[in-house]
């Protein structure tokens, strides 16, 4: 159980055989899933809007896979890494959050966000940084109504171009399940 995994282990199974709480294994399978789906939400969208020529949303992009591509490479190397890569996404998360609120637009994909940040700052971190960062993802959603006369949430694109935004509605709903899925298993 307490034996190391290589540098270049590409595995999460042989990651997860060093671990022997089955809570601290659910974490590590959230986090991974969490970065596996990002990585392919991303990997979908990055062609349609390269074709869409959105030249700032494919660098923002471009930049967020090398980066998530070396937090799940850090991952499989050492588990301990793990709440610093939560801490890490949750940032990451929040940024995203709070950034729509710059851009003025409130939609379905920044609701997801905040679900998962919520779902993910509790079940990877602790109760502290669950409310913290719940707070945190929160407090842009509830300063947009405020300041607009209300939450008129509607259904539109925003900055991504279709068909990236229904395939990354649906992406996220899944991560949504899973997340839940995984952290109710170990629970059993």
């Amino acid at each position: 159980m307490n034996q190391k995994v290589s540098y270049l282990n590409l595995s999460l199974r042989k990651l997860l055989l060093t671990e022997p709480d089955s809570f601290n294994k659910a974490r590590i399978k959230i986090l991974y899933t969490i970065l596996i789906f990002s990585i392919a939400k991303i990997l979908i969208v990055i062609p349609i809007i390269y074709q869409e020529g959105q030249v700032f949303q494919l660098e923002r992009a471009l930049i967020m896979l090398v980066i998530y591509i070396g937090l799940c490479k850090a991952l499989l190397i050492q588990k301990s890494y793990s709440l610093s890569i939560a801490h890490i996404m949750a940032s990451f998360g929040l940024v995203i959050i709070w950034s729509g609120l710059l851009v003025q637009t409130i939609n379905i994909i920044l609701l997801q966000f905040v679900f998962m940040l919520i779902l993910s700052s509790f079940y990877l971190l602790n109760r502290v940084y669950g409310m913290v960062y719940s707070v945190m993802a929160i407090l842009p959603v509830i300063l947009f109504s405020i300041e607009g006369n209300g939450l008129q949430f509607h259904f539109k694109r925003g900055e991504i171009a279709a068909p990236a935004f229904e395939i990354l509605v649906v992406l996220n709903f899944i991560t949504i399940v899973i997340i839940h899925y995984l952290y109710h298993s170990a629970i059993s």
